[in-house]
C-alpha cells in the first residue's frame, strides 16, 4: 500500500509550522529591521549579521473542542541573540561608551513584540496571540553576548486528525 492511497499527502505543512514561518517572515518584513530573523540556530549563528532572531515551536497543548475541532495552544518562542560589539565571535573591547546588552536586548524585545502585533498575515492565521513568557541569558550587565528568549502562545484550530487543515 501506498500513502496515496490512504490520502495521506505530506506536500502540506502543519498550519503550527506555517505559523513559525508566518513569525520569521514577518519579523523579516521591514527593509530597515533591527534584526534579521531564521528558522534554525546554524543559520541564525552562522550568518555572523548580529543581532539575530531565531524562531522556533516549543510546545503544543492539544484540546479537543467537539468532533470535527482540535484547539492547539503552540508556544513559540523568537530568541534575540546579540554582542555588544556585533560580532559573533573573538575578543570584545568594551568601549566605555557602548550601550548595556540588556538596553540593546530591550530594544530588540520591543521591535519583536510590536512586528508581531502589528502583523495581519500573522492575525489571519491564529484566533488568539499573548506574549507569555521571557527568559534572560547574560553574563553580566556588561558582556559579550546575551539572549532574549520572547515566549508567544498561540491559539489555533483543525480538524481532528488533520494538522493541516485549519477550523
Amino acid at each position: 500500500m501506498k500513502m496515496a492511497d490512504a490520502d495521506i499527502d505530506l506536500s502540506q505543512p502543519s498550519l503550527g509550522q506555517t505559523i513559525v514561518k508566518t513569525f520569521c517572515n514577518e519579523l523579516n518584513r521591514f527593509e530597515d529591521r533591527p534584526a534579521k530573523a531564521y528558522l534554525s540556530r546554524a543559520d541564525a549563528v552562522g550568518a555572523n549579521e548580529w543581532p539575530a532572531l531565531l524562531v522556533y515551536a516549543d510546545t503544543e497543548d492539544l484540546q479537543l473542542e467537539s468532533g470535527e475541532a482540535m484547539k492547539r495552544t503552540r508556544k513559540i518562542v523568537v530568541e534575540i541573540l546579540t554582542g555588544t560589539d556585533g560580532e559573533s565571535t573573538g575578543e570584545v573591547t568594551q568601549p566605555t561608551d557602548a550601550p548595556l546588552i540588556t538596553d540593546v536586548l530591550d530594544r530588540l524585545y520591543v521591535y519583536v513584540v510590536l512586528a508581531v502585533a502589528t502583523s495581519q498575515p500573522i492575525a489571519d492565521l491564529v484566533a488568539s496571540i499573548l506574549e507569555s513568557r521571557l527568559q534572560w541569558d547574560l553574563d553580566s550587565g556588561f558582556t559579550e553576548y546575551g539572549k532574549l528568549g520572547v515566549e508567544f502562545e498561540v491559539e489555533f484550530v483543525t480538524q481532528v486528525g488533520n494538522p493541516t487543515k485549519r477550523v
